[in-house]
């Protein structure tokens, strides 16, 4: 019995070491990191901005290279995050300060600045947001408001 909880343990050590992150500044994890890079860039250019945010993510903590602050931000301004791009943008200019496209991102700051504005109300609770209810099938009674022109021809 003690042999079996033995041999248990040492294969979940062994499978839990497969799937460890190398030491960040390592050259296994400057690799991996450039990995997670081409991973994100093609998340990004597709659209899959979630995914891009995630690799970025995963190569900004083996590296802690500036650039991939930017791109973490810009992935998080897709997806209308505004409090994560914010932050990300900020820590860009705070890690690279002499950033050659500075200018434009106090831009997007100021952007993710308004945009959290408009979703925070004062009292700082998340901004409600009405959801249409979907459309059952039922049809409407006439309110009597006019109808938008669908481009149909309408009978003389």
């Amino acid at each position: 019995m003690r042999i079996a909880s033995w041999s248990i343990a040492a294969t979940l050590a062994l499978a839990g070491a497969a799937h460890a992150q190398p030491a960040p500044g390592t050259p296994a994890a400057e690799a991996l990191a450039e990995q997670l890079f081409a991973k994100g860039k093609a998340h990004y250019d597709l659209g899959e901005y979630a995914d891009a945010t995630i690799a970025f993510k995963e190569a900004y903590r083996l590296t802690s290279e500036p650039l991939l602050l930017f791109n973490i931000a810009q992935a998080e301004r897709k997806q209308d995050h505004c409090d994560g791009a914010l932050t990300a943008y900020r820590s860009y200019l705070r890690n690279l300060p002499d950033a050659p496209n500075r200018a434009k991102v106090e831009e997007f700051i100021a952007d993710a600045q308004a945009c959290v504005a408009r979703v925070t109300p004062d009292d700082g609770s998340p901004t409600p947001v009405d959801v249409p209810k979907p459309d059952d099938g039922t049809p409407k009674p006439d309110d009597g408001t006019p109808k938008p022109d669908d481009g149909t021809p309408k009978p003389d």
